[in-house]
């Protein structure tokens, strides 16, 4: 298994925690399952940010091993080009939402922790002992976390193998399949990221709806 579907299965397990850990909070009350899930998420976002970061690192110096890199990249294109690949396929985009995701619940947990004493209205409990931010931080955490088990059995690391079409993928296009014409543009760079963090950014405001109701 490559390192960088180990650094899902982590992270998965880490949100995972993290649901508990709030599940458990949400029942006792207790702090100290509070911090254990302050700390879940921390595992959780360093694990993913570290497997998004070597995936970007595969396009960037052509991994050829990895199917994704050989299917979505060339060893002619441009740093940016090779870099825009990273979210060209299925899995690799997947991937990428789910680490922004992933990051805007890290953000929104730092920014709760830093600025605690301004925020007393949102860390109120509400009938059930857990405040509407933690409800946030709750509900938004499931979808990462189904998306990073997708992952798992599709993983963007996926090592080069032959398919129908490409029984001997490194022998017919030794230097990658290369990214298709028609997205070799610079909105290739821009417009995808931007798109997947109004994604994952929207998911903040909509659980802090359902949770508050």
């Amino acid at each position: 298994m490559h390192l960088g579907t180990v650094l899902i299965a982590i992270s998965l397990a880490t949100a995972l925690l993290f649901l508990a850990f709030l599940v458990v909070y949400r029942f006792t009350g207790v702090p100290r399952w509070r911090r254990f899930a302050r700390f879940a998420m921390v595992g959780s976002f360093t694990s993913l940010s570290a497997s998004q970061a070597l995936l970007f690192y595969s396009f960037l110096v052509s991994d050829f091993s990895i199917h994704q890199v050989w299917e979505y990249s060339g060893g002619d294109l441009d740093w940016w080009l090779k870099l825009s690949g990273a979210w060209a396929g299925r899995s690799g985009s997947i991937m990428f939402w789910t680490w922004l995701i992933v990051l805007s619940l890290f953000v929104e947990e730092l920014r709760r922790k830093f600025n605690k004493g301004n925020e007393k209205v949102a860390a109120l409990p509400l009938k059930t002992g857990l405040g509407v931010h933690d409800w946030t931080l709750l509900i938004a955490m499931i979808p990462a976390a189904v998306f990073m088990l997708v992952l798992l059995s599709d993983s963007p690391f996926t090592g080069l193998h032959p398919t129908e079409r490409y029984p001997d993928p490194l022998a017919t296009y030794p230097d990658g399949l290369g990214l298709n014409p028609l997205l070799r543009t610079l909105w290739m760079a821009i417009h995808p990221p931007l798109l997947f963090v109004g994604y994952a950014l929207i998911t903040i405001p909509f659980a802090a709806a359902i949770g508050y109701a």
